[in-house]
């Protein structure tokens, strides 16, 4: 099976969603928990999330910023990734 951001992950409390909407504390849970076991692949599609994000928040930032500089005072806005409520 090929592990894709749009794979769902098969266990944790997170069951059922999409690799890309997990929060970032479970993807970097990922990384160091599973990079040496049979889910590996489930880390390294959570690493390239992470790297994804990084520079997502970076061009937010630099964003933000460049607003300021020209008086507009307005918020970039981020998308959530929130846990998945239980059912």
């Amino acid at each position: 099976m090929k592990i894709t951001p749009e794979t769902k992950i098969p266990f944790t409390t997170y069951k059922g969603t999409k690799i890309k909407n997990l929060p970032t504390k479970l993807l970097l849970w990922m990384v160091e928990k599973l990079i040496n076991t049979d889910k590996h692949d489930f880390a390294i599609i959570a690493k390239q999330i992470l790297d994804e994000r990084d520079v997502e928040d970076r061009l937010d930032d630099a964003a933000t910023k460049f607003l300021k500089e020209h008086g507009i005072d307005m918020p970039v806005l981020k998308p959530k990734y929130r846990r998945r409520k239980k059912k």
